[in-house]
């Protein structure tokens, strides 16, 4: 979004403060947008009742200061961003009932979800797990992890509920690694492309009775 030079400036208020850190935005981004967008100014306040104060001129909210009892300030308010994949722990009815377009990440992290579940899938079958905690108690366990047995991805089924942007990368890759890939979602495609077969969720105990693998 960029304003009229001759107009003010498109004011964003950026609010993602999680308490560990780990998903907040580092404020020299934060401000770096308004480097490479011209008529775009940035406010990242440091605390909730500097956010709470400027959200009256603020036409644009990059994250989740927004709720009830505040909407009716937000008089300048044209777009909500929520920064997760879902947009569902933003929106209330009024909010809903509103002219302020609400818009999600969805998609931004499927690479990092996909990776770590087909890390997990793979430390398991290979017993990762079972080598590493012998390592850490200096124990040679080769005849008791190949008396377990060491498994595979290749042949094995993978199900997957719900079909999104992650679920769909994961389907993707879990097939280049010759696993077989069931999927139930809300609407089926008609001819499936990512998952081998896409059924309706009523059929979400069939999947989990043939699965390996549930993600």
């Amino acid at each position: 979004m960029s304003a009229n030079p001759a107009t003010a400036p498109v004011r964003v208020l950026e609010w993602v403060r999680y308490p560990t850190g780990v998903w907040n935005l580092p404020r020299s981004l934060a401000h770096g947008l308004a480097a490479v967008v011209p008529g775009v100014e940035v406010w990242c306040p440091e605390t909730r009742a500097e956010a709470e104060a400027l959200l009256p001129q603020a036409d644009v909210v990059l994250g989740f200061i927004v709720r009830p009892e505040n909407l009716g300030a937000a008089k300048r308010l044209r777009w909500i961003h929520s920064t997760a994949a879902s947009a569902t722990h933003v929106l209330f009815p009024a909010l809903v009932e509103s002219d302020v377009t609400v818009t999600n990440a969805r998609g931004l992290h499927a690479d990092a979800m996909v990776e770590h579940a087909l890390a997990v899938m793979l430390g398991y079958v290979r017993q990762l797990h079972v080598a590493r905690d012998a390592q850490l108690a200096r124990r040679w366990e080769q005849e008791r992890m190949a008396a377990t047995g060491f498994g595979s991805l290749a042949g094995a089924t993978l199900g997957i509920v719900g079909l999104g942007a992650i679920g769909s990368a994961l389907a993707q890759r879990a097939r280049a690694l010759g696993m077989r890939v069931l999927a139930v979602r809300r609407r089926p495609a008609a001819a499936p492309a990512v998952a081998h077969e896409e059924w309706p969720v009523a059929r979400l105990p069939e999947l989990l009775a043939q699965s390996d693998f549930v993600v």
